[in-house]
């Protein structure tokens, strides 16, 4: 028999952005550094620039990639804007291109050097732990 050990407002909370996030979780997690910030730039729009940082710095402070973008909090688009010198409406159009974000979630991984976790990896972590 399944057993459910979180609520449905405790699982929503793992899969989603707070309801307010505080000034200094906005300034550790969405701060750009200077080479975020040229790596961002080489991108063609603002758009891309902007929802390529936004899908980063999301990363950084949720451990995963939201599902929409456009999830994002208010506070943290308008920050993250800033940052970039463009406007938070060019987000709007971010996903006109249905690969942008899958292309911008292997650029960010790469430029991370992230890896996925494989099972050869797993298997290598588990002979490590034994």
């Amino acid at each position: 028999m399944p057993v459910q050990f979180l609520t449905d407002e405790e699982s929503h909370k793992l899969i989603s952005f707070p309801a307010e996030i505080s000034h200094d979780d906005l300034i550790k997690h969405f701060t750009l550094s200077p080479k975020e910030r040229s790596f961002i730039q080489a991108f063609r729009d603002n758009r891309n620039r902007l929802g390529f940082a936004l899908h980063l710095c999301s990363l950084r402070y949720l451990g995963y990639f939201p599902a929409l973008i456009t999830s994002v909090p208010d506070a943290v688009s308008t920050y993250v804007a800033k940052q970039l010198k463009v406007s938070v409406n060019s987000l709007a159009h971010y996903s006109d291109r249905p690969n942008t974000r899958s292309d911008h979630e292997r650029k960010i991984m790469s430029f991370l050097r992230f890896r996925k976790f494989t099972a050869q990896a797993s298997a290598s972590v588990a002979k490590w732990l034994t």
